[in-house]
């Protein structure tokens, strides 16, 4: 059979067999069967067919077919022919490979004209069937030699066939099978040939006619053998066998030409006509010999129809492919279908993958994976189709993601537009950031654009006016009765230095204070609440003051520099979300509740309040006569300066809490400092529109780490600190033609730790960095060079001051919670002095008159009854050996007594003892480090060390044997101790974190020991230490309080509350107190535990009730302090304005402890301090 050879550039061929029922389609279109990838070549470009005498090429785009150099529109081909598409070659061969060679004077006779021949006039010989004809070899061909009759006007000489002549070389002999229809057909001359004529098969010369016959005489003629009979019987012959002719070859005329016409609507795509004519076809000439084919071709057809086109319906698809195979799979030529199915099944496939990706709909996912399984089912057994098989995958996985990818926004938007409908801007723009995270190529989106219009719109319609907070407070009445008394930790390098009057401040846990700049001693001291939400910043109102917020009470503050008074309280009704904008005599306040308030200066009075659909960021930047306030999320709002009006709604895109650092203002332009990674930050600057006030990115920078300490400019260089001590330099510029933002140079502090990072610029370049240490740095052009000398090492906790040439940093140390404030030389990197503030109490040693406070800083103060009525500052001594190196904290006793105990862990743990009025001693080695509190036994301590109780004597002469805890097995983890009650000088309870209670004794035989009187298992462990209770000891058990005997720990009394135990139980005078629900004071029965009274408080207890006469006293961490009547009426209420964590009594005095160690006094009659309203026990 012969076949086409497809030869590429590189030098690579492929064969193609031909086939007289499935034409070749060459072209562009990936379904084509010789498919050139070429944007020149038509989608399809020709085809090879068998037209019912040869195979010839016929263009079909409407180009013409470049056919051995020579365009045509169609050609019958030959061996050897040559058809150019594009850079493929495709060349005739014969059926065994080869192009067939002939004999030279075959070619020579090729070469001479001759005149043209239709094809309809030309037969193919009777007497042969196609495959007769298709075994002739070229040598079994005889064309005879036939002298040319003369031909008469209007006449045409009769065709003859002749030999094939392609361009072969002429000395090869035509030695192998030719397909006769291969042989091309031409007119022989008109006249006499010069060439020489055959020799005929028989050389013997014919007899002449009238040698064989003699002639009839008459009578002897017959008539069917009359002349004229003869004649007109033959010429009747004749015209039968011609009209017989004539209607065969026009119903063949018919047939060729009705199934042409479906072969090219085919191709042409026009399958809806092509379906149509092959119907007709198959109806019209059923007996035809391409019946089946056209049977197969309209199968096809119908697929393809549904398959391509300008609406496929791949559904449809599938159903006409299932049909096809099912009504031909029985068919003999089923196999040589396999192919065009292939290909139609990866067209399905790919196709609706395509759709899928384009439209994002689910449906076209199952045609899609359908098409795969049908070319998968269709492919050849081999490897061949693999490459095909993975690129249907892969456009698969395409369109699943396509479809995800739009379900994932269709529900964003529809929930977008839901949020936005609510006025929940907040779901509405994180929802945005979530989509566009996921699939950022969706930001240009038209309906994504849509969307934030109209969340932008919908949002500025809710900034509006609000009403401003209410008047400032000057009443200084309100403030704290008495002065507290504060214990400090100074030391100062050089003795004598005398003070110029120039104050430092510091934040040290809940209090600001203020430090003398030469001395470093403490001034005065106001508290702020634990969590201010900005360091305290210098003003110049009509006095120098500090602005600082009172975070306890929301409440903005102006103090005096001097003395710490407040000159007035503005109540703000939200915590602040950073530092407010202080410009012409007014201050701009963004709160978290979404308002910016505004204040005047002088006098704290509120001047106006805008509220926002979120909050924003504080403070806003001033940008000419136009505020800038950056939301929480997403967007920025643009406000005139005079009147907060906004003006504009700004789409930034930054996610819900990215803006840890303040934005800066900087000229013309505004630069954020974006969190938007998990490693890293975007710096961006914007320009703001004067006129329309929106403001549009125009430059951005990433670096390493986060930043959320504020950025520092110095001239146009912007230092910007992230996190693990890293530094980078920026110029911004806002002139035409610089680049706004240019990063200059970056350094990471060696060694550098996760802590924050506070920057201090200087001139020509110099830069200081506190963070895990004070730095210098210089900004050269090399970058950021480090410079010698490193000072106050910890973590630095407040930005650095400068006055003069001194820096004075704050910081803190692994080993306490305590606040170091240091001066330093900024230029020698040398300090000469440092205060210890904010350090809470770690032990405490009260009796009579006297008090011994050891501190978190490893710290000392003894006091007593008159240091507290005089209040200041009262210096403290560190502790002999303590090594303020150390990562170990410091613990010790709390409980009330004469003599207390304080430790640290370590190598070796080491212990010092406490007494009232006095200074620790020497520190005393242990064996491990306790578990919990120790308690005060006898001449000595008993220390809960892990699987063991062991005493610890008063001196070294007296020994104990300790107590062990019993262990379940082998290798087996003892309990761990949570708490120790002692009830008297020889018995104690000891509870465990696997819920067991032990009455543990000291006896003396037959040693001095540690021994366990009694036990009990509880059905889970106590949340809270026992409380002694004469010869009974009281526990809380969720919502369930017990009086246990000490004899066997059996229960006496219970009483059930109305809700959890948060707090005690507390044996005091003749009740047992306990707090309930964080907010309620319970006094029960000392013998029943029935209920006495129930008071509500409005925060959690510190500590255990005082009392002091008849009264009781009881503080409350808040900084409240509540007085109460025995039978549970409050008699007075005192606000001491800082975090409380217990009550002591010294001498004939209540003070209350604060968070950082400070002793307030607290009134104990109805003299010292204004009367409360009453209020009935509940």
């Amino acid at each position: 059979m012969p076949q086409l050879e497809v030869r590429t550039p590189d030098g690579r061929s492929e064969l193609r067999k031909l086939s007289r029922r499935n034409p070749i389609v060459i072209g562009r279109n990936p379904i084509s069967d010789i498919h050139v990838d070429d944007e020149s070549v038509a989608a399809i470009h020709c085809r090879v067919s068998w037209n019912g005498k040869g195979y010839e090429v016929a263009a079909v785009s409407g180009q013409d077919v470049d056919v051995n150099g020579i365009l045509v529109q169609k050609k019958k081909l030959s061996t050897g022919d040559v058809i150019r598409v594009g850079e493929l070659d495709v060349v005739m061969l014969n059926d065994s490979g080869e192009t067939k060679k002939v004999p030279a004077a075959a070619v020579a006779a090729a070469r001479k004209p001759a005149p043209v021949v239709d094809d309809d006039d030309l037969d193919e010989p009777s007497g042969l069937d196609d495959d007769h004809w298709e075994m002739l070899s070229a040598g079994d061909i005889e064309m005879p030699v036939v002298e040319s009759a003369p031909v008469g006007k209007g006449e045409r000489p009769p065709a003859e066939r002749t030999p094939p002549l392609p361009p072969l070389p002429d000395e090869q002999p035509l030695d192998e099978p030719v397909l006769l229809d291969e042989v091309p057909v031409t007119t022989p001359p008109l006249k006499e040939s010069n060439a020489a004529e055959p020799k005929p098969r028989d050389t013997k010369p014919a007899k002449a006619w009238g040698a064989v016959k003699r002639a009839k005489r008459p009578g002897e003629q017959d008539i069917l053998t009359s002349p004229l009979v003869l004649g007109f019987g033959g010429l009747a012959l004749v015209l039968l066998l011609a009209a017989g002719a004539i209607w065969l070859l026009i119903g063949r005329e018919g047939a060729d030409r009705l199934y042409a016409s479906a072969v090219a609507d085919r191709e042409a795509g026009r399958y809806a006509q092509a379906i149509r004519t092959f119907e007709q076809f198959l109806l019209e000439y059923p007996t035809d010999s391409r019946a089946m084919d056209a049977k197969f071709s309209l199968g096809l057809t119908r697929i393809e129809r549904y398959a391509g086109g300008s609406a496929p319906d791949f559904e449809k698809a599938l159903k006409e492919f299932d049909d096809f195979v099912r009504e031909n799979r029985d068919a003999t030529e089923f196999d040589t279908q396999k192919e065009p199915l292939r290909n139609l099944a990866r067209q399905i496939a790919s196709g609706a993958s395509a759709a899928a990706t384009r439209t994002g709909d689910r449906k076209l996912l199952a045609p899609a994976e359908a098409g795969r399984r049908l070319f998968d089912r269709h492919a050849p057994s081999d490897r061949s189709a693999d490459a095909l098989k993975a690129t249907l995958a892969k456009e698969f996985v395409t369109a699943e993601a396509a479809v995800r990818k739009r379900e994932y926004f269709d529900v964003a938007a529809q929930k977008i537009e839901g949020a936005i409908s609510k006025n929940d801007f907040v779901t509405a723009f994180q929802t945005r950031y979530e989509l566009l995270t996921r699939y950022p190529d969706l930001r240009s989106d038209r309906r994504v654009r849509t969307l934030l219009a109209a969340t932008l719109k919908a949002e500025q319609r809710l900034v509006q006016p609000s009403e401003p907070p209410q008047m400032a407070s000057t009443d200084a009445t309100a403030e704290a009765p008495g002065t507290p008394l504060v214990p400090i930790g100074h030391t100062q390098a050089r003795a004598g230095e005398v003070s110029d009057g120039r104050l430092v401040y510091a934040v040290g846990r809940d209090a600001l204070y203020g430090l003398d700049a030469v001395t470093g001693r403490p001034v005065w001291r106001s508290p702020i609440g634990l969590d201010t939400p900005f360091f305290p910043i210098e003003v110049n109102a009509s006095v120098p003051s500090l602005l600082a917020f009172d975070d306890s009470r929301d409440e903005l503050v102006l103090l005096r520099r001097d003395d710490g008074s407040p000159i007035w309280r503005a109540p703000v009704g939200a915590s602040a979300t950073g530092p407010p904008l202080i410009a012409q005599g007014q201050i701009d306040l963004a709160t978290t509740n979404g308002q910016l308030q505004r204040f005047d200066l002088e006098t704290g009075r509120p001047l106006a309040a805008v509220s926002f659909p979120q909050a924003v960021v504080g403070p806003p930047v001033l940008a000419g006569e136009l505020l800038i306030a950056f939301g929480e999320q997403a967007t920025a709002y643009t406000l005139d300066f005079r009147t907060l009006a906004v003006g504009t709604v700004s789409f930034v895109g930054h996610a819900a809490g990215s803006l840890d650092a303040p934005p800066q203002g900087l000229g013309r332009l505004v630069v954020s400092f974006e969190n938007d990674r998990q490693d890293s930050a975007v710096v961006r600057a914007f320009t703001v529109d004067g006129e329309t006030g929106s403001i549009r990115q125009v430059a951005a920078e990433r670096i390493d780490g986060h930043v959320r300490e504020p950025a520092v400019a110095r001239g146009n260089v912007l230092f910007v600190a992230s996190s693990r001590e890293r530094i980078a330099a920026f110029s911004v510029s806002d002139d035409a033609g610089q680049p706004p933002l240019k990063r200059l140079a970056g350094i990471q502090i060696p060694e550098s730790k996760d802590v924050p990072t506070f920057l201090v610029p200087g001139p020509d370049g110099m830069l200081w960095a506190a963070g895990s240490a004070l730095r210098k740095l210089r900004l050269a052009a090399a970058g950021l060079e480090l410079l010698p000398g490193v000072l106050a090492p910890g973590r630095h906790t407040q930005p650095p001051q400068q006055s003069g040439e001194s820096l004075f940093v704050a910081r803190s140390l692994p080993s306490a919670p305590a606040v170091y404030v240091s001066q330093a030389d900024r230029e020698a990197m040398t300090g000469s002095w440092r205060t210890v503030i904010g350090a809470g109490v770690a032990g405490l040693a009260a009796e009579g008159t006297e008090l011994t406070i050891v501190t978190s800083a490893g710290q000392a103060t003894p006091l007593s009854e008159n240091d507290l009525a005089k209040g200041g500052f009262l210096d403290s001594r560190a502790l002999p050996q303590w090594d303020e190196a150390s990562v170990e904290p410091i613990a010790g006793m709390t409980a009330l007594g004469s003599d207390s105990l304080v430790w640290r862990g370590g190598s070796p743990p080491l212990s010092w003892r406490a007494r009232a009025g006095d200074l620790p001693g020497p520190p005393r080695p242990l064996s491990a480090t306790p578990q919990c509190p120790p308690v005060r036994f006898d001449a000595g301590f008993v220390l809960p060390l892990p699987g063991r109780l062991e005493w610890l004597p008063d001196s070294a002469g007296t020994k104990v044997d300790a107590y062990l805890l019993p262990v379940a097995g082998e290798g087996a983890e003892p309990p761990r101790w949570t708490s120790l009650v002692a009830i008297d000088d020889e018995r104690l309870v000891a509870a465990d974190d696997r819920g067991a209670l032990r009455v543990i004794r000291l006896r003396q035989e037959p040693v001095p020991h540690l021994g366990e009187a009694a036990s009990v298992s509880l059905d889970a462990p106590l949340t809270f230490p026992p409380a002694a209770v004469g010869e009974r000891i009281a526990i809380a058990e969720g919502q369930t309080v017990r009086l246990l005997d000490l004899t066997g720990l059996r229960p006496v009394a219970e009483a059930r509350l109305e809700s959890a135990v948060t707090g005690g139980p507390w044996s005091a005078g003749d009740a047992v107190f306990v707090e309930t629900g964080r907010d309620r004071l319970t006094a029960l029965e000392i013998d029943s535990l029935g209920e006495k009274w129930r008071i509500p408080l409005g925060a959690s207890l510190a500590g255990a009730p005082l009392r002091v006469g008849d009264l009781w006293h009881a503080a409350l961490q808040s900084g409240t302090v509540l007085t109460l009547a025995d039978e549970g009426s409050e008699r007075r209420r005192i606000e001491l304005r800082t975090p409380l964590t217990r009550l002591v009594s010294i001498g004939s005095r209540v003070a209350a402890l604060g968070l950082d160690g400070s002793v307030h006094p607290v009134p104990t009659n109805e003299e010292d301090s204004p009367p409360a309203s009453e209020e009935a026990p509940q």
